[in-house]
This record gives structure tokens, sequence and C-alpha cells, in this order.
């Protein structure tokens, strides 16, 4: 029994047509992952030349400039330094302000912590664990009894954390989070 030469060609273009598809939904999931790694790296780079780019009009000094803290962040840190004496992480102070009805994103909480430890004001005391520095009270104008200050930590031994961010330990984080957003 023959065949139609035209159903058979009908046939082979809806084979080709899928294949096509499946190549196109491919491409964008791909290209949608391609996006997201060049909007986190465009951040980080600007973020990375935000922090070695010298100001014009600053003074010299190895340290960014940060300007005075919030009323918001004042009262995030004198309710953090009350709550947690002996150190916080991240959650702690998403928690905190999310009582205060105070709206934080963990990534820019991150950015925040970073320029807090390079200006001395938090030290790190592990991995996303922080403390508040004496320099750290007053730039927060917080009092001294209701810190870790209380705790028994020694004032002159107070470190200033001057690390750099490490750009291929933060290329790891991006990635991490692309994946886990992409699922």
């Amino acid at each position: 029994m023959a065949t139609n030469p035209i159903l058979e060609q009908l046939e082979a273009a809806k084979r080709e047509l899928a294949v096509i598809d499946r190549q196109i939904a491919d491409l964008n999931t791909r290209r949608a992952a391609a996006e997201a790694r060049v909007e986190a790296f465009t951040l980080s780079a600007k973020y990375l030349q935000d922090m070695q780019a010298p100001s014009k009009n600053a003074a010299k000094s190895d340290r960014p400039r940060l300007r005075m803290p919030s009323d918001d962040w004042k009262k995030i840190f004198g309710a953090i330094c009350e709550r947690y004496r002996n150190g916080f992480g991240y959650d702690d102070v998403v928690n905190v302000a999310g009582s205060m009805d105070i709206d934080i994103k963990k990534p820019s909480l991150r950015t925040k912590m970073m320029n807090l430890a390079n200006n001395g004001y938090v030290e790190r005391m592990d991995e996303g664990r922080f403390r508040v520095t004496p320099a750290g009270i007053g730039y927060f104008g917080l009092d001294p009894s209701k810190t870790n200050e209380a705790s028994g930590h020694n004032i002159l031994e107070a470190p200033q954390v001057t690390e750099r961010v490490d750009p291929l330990s933060f290329e790891n984080q991006i990635d991490a989070e692309i994946r886990r957003l992409l699922g």
C-alpha cells in the first residue's frame, strides 16, 4: 500500500517544528539564567567599583565613607544589642526589623553589614554572625549598658575589620542564589 507523499512531508515538518519548539524553550530558559547572571554581576561590579573608587570630595581614607545611620537603623541596632548580647545574625536583624514594621531585604542587609564591618562599627564573630563594637555603639548612639559590651567584651580588644570583598566568593554566592531561584 502506497503512502501519500504529502502526508509524509507534513509529518516530517511537524516533527521538525516540535524539535525547534523544544530548542526554543531550552534557549529561553538558558537566556533567563544568563540575564539573571548579567544583572547580578552588573550589581556586583557597581558595588565593587563604588567600594574601590575614592570620592572626589572625600579626604583620603582607607575606609569608605558612611552616612550617619537613619532613625530606623538606630532603633534596629538598639533592639539587636538588647536582645542578642552574644552576637546576632542576618535573620535576627530581619526579624527585629520586621517586628518594627521595617522591611529589610537580605541582599541589602548583607551589603550594609559588610560596610559596617569594614568601618569597624560591627565585628564578624564567625560566618554570618556579628557583634557591635564600641565604635558602633557611638555610631548608632546606643547606651553601652544595654549592649553586648555589658557582657564583658573588652572595649580595648574590639578589632577594626578591614577585609575586602573576595570577588570569587561573591560570584559563587551569586551563582548559588541564581540556581536556587531557577529551581
